[in-house]
């Protein structure tokens, strides 16, 4: 067993008893919930045996993640902020397992740090501009009669730039990290939040709604990042590859 492999090992049982303790400070003594998520966990390494050396589907790290917080958001609903912790650390202990056991280490060849920037820039500015183009456009089109001002164009422009940015040099410096699929998994888990915050303005502006406030765009580009980020980043990732499982 290497290093980094254990490592992604310990990542993933840290995650797992996250959940229980979080589920445990907010529902004391909730036996009955707590053995159904231990059932839920349970079911993922059958799941995998009846997979097999089926390859992976590009969909395969969505519909995971969707099962993994369907089925752990019954056991534990997250009403309160512990309970979504509890939520959260389940859910990415569920992908993580799951990722280990289907997706091999791609030891990759990676350019200098200032090349990956580089390259994660650019594609991350023609994104943006793609978006606030995207942001004009639809409301001027639009029958609706929600013309954004000029202030509030900016606003989303900036705001998504800046955004896309920011989630470009963070991927450009660690992209050596997608070597494994845990580290896949904490690139998305990091990238997320600042892809979804760069885009929310976006649909504010085409819906032809003031922007949100900064609170809150910070708390939905949390929660909606790093639901989705993982799952997004193994699809991005091994979306080509095939091959066999890792073994756990």
């Amino acid at each position: 067993m290497d290093l980094a492999w254990a490592i992604q090992v310990a990542v993933t049982a840290a995650l797992a008893v996250s959940f229980y303790a979080f589920a445990w400070i907010s529902s004391p003594h909730d036996w009955i919930g707590l053995l159904a998520a231990t059932l839920a966990f349970a079911i993922v390494p059958v799941i995998l045996d009846q997979l097999g050396d089926i390859e992976p589907s590009a969909q395969e790290p969505g519909i995971v993640m969707i099962g993994a917080v369907a089925v752990l958001a019954l056991v534990v609903p997250p009403v309160t902020t512990v309970r979504g912790l509890a939520l959260g650390s389940g859910a990415l202990a569920i992908q993580a397992f799951w990722a280990l056991r289907r997706y091999p280490p791609l030891h990759d060849d990676f350019e200098p740090v200032a090349g990956r920037i580089r390259s994660s820039l650019r594609f991350a500015i023609r994104m943006a501009i793609a978006l606030t183009v995207l942001a004009v456009a639809i409301p001027a089109i639009s029958s609706s009669g929600n013309h954004p001002g000029s202030q509030l164009l900016l606003e989303a422009a900036v705001g998504t730039v800046v955004g896309a940015v920011a989630a470009a040099a963070l991927v450009g410096v660690l992209r050596p990290l997608s070597q494994w699929p845990l580290g896949t998994m904490l690139l998305g888990l990091l990238a997320g939040p600042l892809a979804f915050g760069a885009m929310i303005p976006v649909l504010f502006v085409v819906e032809g709604k003031p922007l949100m406030s900064l609170h809150a765009h910070i708390w939905i580009s949390l929660f909606s990042g790093v639901l989705v980020g993982p799952a997004v980043a193994l699809s991005m990732k091994y979306k080509r590859i095939g091959g066999p499982r890792r073994a756990a």
